[in-house]
């Protein structure tokens, strides 16, 4: 209820009587949680004389309104005063118009939105809508504005009959239909096909003006799947919804839902008898009500007010939420609050955690990527971020699906028409609540991963980009810190998670296979109690995250890891280790000895060199007998192994760099000539040319 509503509501009560202009300065001063001290010194009189004015207005209201008002409750007693003439004018209304108010809410607490009243009474009584869908996240105020708005239609009686429905519990499409029907006209009987009671709802809102409200219409949808997909067996609810937003009639329905219904998506238009209203924040002045309704006071604390409301995106759901822990934990300071950067708690959670599990597994990793990012980014940023890569329709489609959630924000960036499809002209964030959410949850899957040695969003998410260097920061923060300091708590100790990934090989299989045409990695000091890490559990468990741009490397060719050093093998022929440096072409391969002093590495110069890893300085130079590819150490690293396209092995010995042995298997067509040989199937060529064969 805003100051000016409630104002209204006490003109209407003390009629023909009015309020005198110092009462009404008292009112609008009570009203926004001022004291007697402050409002005398605003109208410059004495602290008394507003005392007792104020005192006279309280018993003067609580005559004319026959409940206790007082200036401590006041907001609470108008909001009473308000419901029980809700429920009056109800039993008057309904004496000769049928409503069926069914699941709807009370409304008596209700603030702010006039503009979007204003809109949805329009397109209804002078637009002549149809069927007009409210949609936005859980919490923003969906089914209360509907059911203000509702109210306000049956007082004037504009409609023969009302409905209210909530879908919350998802009933069966002929169940639904059944007692749809049976609401609007009791005296009628049922068909039995359902194409037959779906003509037969047309035909009564053709002969009356209805007013149906379906709540909650997104209970109907399947979770998993893109948004507008109907769970199996309630596709006929789609049906319904087409029907009645496309056929002839002179009633109108009202869905609200998280989710926009494909029907209304695809029939929505500014003239069309099908609209959509998403709904936005609340604005400040509202969001301060809901806070003084919950008895919260910010004296001298406006800008904090406004930031909070910010960061909660004007919900109304949230706003109630966070009061209560703002005043009872935080002695109502809510800068003391916004100090302690953390939004959730256990309300807000749960409704997110509603919404994000019926998200689909793309959808879920867009999430997790803009949540990563923290700063807006297009499309075409998060595709080259996806792994595995997605085209670029299914991105859009993800896209547009998590939009019509209302799960993420869209910022329209300049652009050129063209005609090719662009996903660099709008940029994607989430507002701070569903970006925390968002992180709470990666960090919380990655840490279960880790434990369980089961690598799946690790595998596919970076969990540090380079961008900002505060940006990152607080990546380093909100996202690696916590998966650390977690993993570190549960193992009982740094030295314990040490040995947990020593001994959990999974983790660094997944890191390999990432490598490829990506920018180089970077190293990070870490010191978390008496374990140093450098490079070291984030090497091994946080997935190649740490990308920076170097330009004079073009791509990773082989990354190896240890608990002492990091060392990437690149395609200008690099081995990076302080810029250890031996070869003129691709470095393929690299490791580690089981000691982690030597390094061995090899690429496409017929060598195999080994490092001291002490001293920086190669040992030796092997020479191979063919171009080798992979290199490793012997368990106990007394012994190199190397192998050659060729298909030949050779083994080495570590300290002398002497070739000890050649394995190679007989290959006894190996340079033999089959370019005349006739006879010979393509099959049977092929074969032989995989045996070493040659054809000219």
């Amino acid at each position: 209820m805003t100051q000016e509503e409630a104002l209204n509501i006490i003109t209407s009560a003390l009629e023909p009587e009015s309020l005198t202009p110092l009462q009404i300065k008292v009112f609008q001063g009570a009203w926004n949680m001022l004291s007697y001290e402050k409002i005398a010194s605003e109208l410059s009189h004495d602290y008394s004389y507003i005392t007792d004015v104020g005192t006279d207005l309280w018993k003067l209201l609580s005559q004319k309104l026959k409940i206790k008002v007082s200036k401590v409750k006041l907001h609470s007693a108008l909001a009473r005063y308000a419901q029980q003439e809700q429920m009056r004018n109800l039993s008057s209304s309904s004496q000769g118009n049928r409503v069926d108010w069914g699941e709807a809410p009370d409304t008596s607490q209700f603030c702010g939105r006039q503009a979007q009243l204003n809109i949805l009474e329009q397109w209804i009584v002078q637009g002549n809508c149809r069927a007009i869908a409210i949609t936005g996240m859980g919490g923003i105020g969906k089914t209360m504005l509907v059911a203000r708005l509702t109210q306000q239609l049956a007082d004037k009686g504009m409609f023969d009959v009302v409905v209210w429905r909530s879908l919350r519990q998802a009933p069966p499409f002929t169940d639904f239909l059944t007692e749809l029907i049976r609401a609007i006209s009791p005296e009628q009987s049922l068909p039995l096909r359902l194409d037959a009671m779906i003509r037969q709802l047309l035909e009564q809102l053709r002969h009356h003006r209805c007013l149906l409200i379906l709540d909650n219409v997104e209970a109907v949808m399947q979770d998993g799947k893109l948004v507008g997909t109907y769970q199996p067996g309630y596709e006929d609810y789609g049906w319904l919804f087409q029907q009645l937003g496309a056929g002839r009639h002179q009633s109108t329905i009202l869905l609200t839902s998280r989710e926009i219904p494909a029907e209304v998506a695809i029939g929505q238009g500014l003239t069309s008898p099908i609209r959509l209203l998403r709904l936005k924040p609340l604005s400040s002045e509202a969001g301060k009500i809901i806070l003084a309704a919950k008895g919260l006071t910010f004296p001298g604390e406006q800008a904090q007010v406004k930031e909070l409301i910010k960061r909660y995106r004007g919900n109304p759901l949230a706003l109630k939420t966070v009061a209560t822990p703002i005043k009872e934990l935080f002695n109502s300071k809510i800068v003391a609050f916004l100090a302690q950067e953390a939004l959730l708690f256990t309300e807000i959670r749960e409704l997110l955690t509603q919404q994000f599990n019926r998200l689909s597994s793309l959808e879920r990793q867009v999430m997790h990527w803009l949540a990563i990012n923290r700063e807006p980014v297009t499309a075409a940023q998060l595709q080259a971020d996806t792994i595995p890569s997605v085209s670029l329709l299914k991105l859009r489609d993800a896209l547009v699906s998590l939009d019509r959630r209302s799960l993420i924000e869209k910022i329209k960036l300049p652009s050129k028409p063209t005609t090719k499809m662009k996903l660099d002209c709008v940029s994607y964030t989430q507002q701070p609540l569903v970006k925390e959410y968002v992180i709470e949850k990666l960090v919380e899957q990655v840490s279960q991963e880790v434990e369980q040695a089961k690598i799946i969003d690790l595998r596919s998410h970076v969990l540090l980009k380079v961008q900002a260097e505060d940006v990152r920061g607080m990546q380093m923060q909100q996202i690696v810190q916590p998966i650390l300091t977690r993993l570190i708590e549960v193992q009982g100790g740094s030295e314990n998670l040490n040995q947990l990934l020593k001994v959990q090989p999974s983790a660094k299989i997944y890191l390999l296979a990432k490598r490829g045409r990506i920018p180089t990695i970077e190293l990070w000091n870490i010191q978390l109690g008496s374990l140093h890490l450098f490079a070291c559990i984030l090497e091994r468990v946080l997935a190649l995250a740490f990308r920076v741009i170097e330009p004079e490397v073009n791509w990773i060719s082989f990354v190896a890891f240890s608990f002492r050093e990091q060392c990437l093998g690149n395609e200008d022929g690099t081995v990076k280790l302080q810029d250890l440096q031996r070869y003129t072409r691709p470095v393929v391969s690299i490791s580690f000895n089981p000691q982690e002093n030597l390094l061995v590495s090899s690429g496409f110069e017929q060598t195999v060199n080994l490092w001291n890893l002490l001293t920086k300085i190669a040992l030796v130079t092997l020479q191979a007998l063919r171009s080798p590819i992979p290199v490793a150490f012997a368990p106990e690293g007394k012994m190199l192994v190397s192998s050659s396209k060729d298909g030949t092995i050779c083994l080495w010995d570590s300290f002398t760099g002497n070739c000890l042995k050649v394995l190679s298997v007989e290959r006894p067509y190996a340079e033999a000539n089959i370019s005349g040989v006739t006879g010979l199937t393509d099959a049977q060529k092929k074969m032989l040319r995989l045996a070493s064969a040659i054809q000219l």
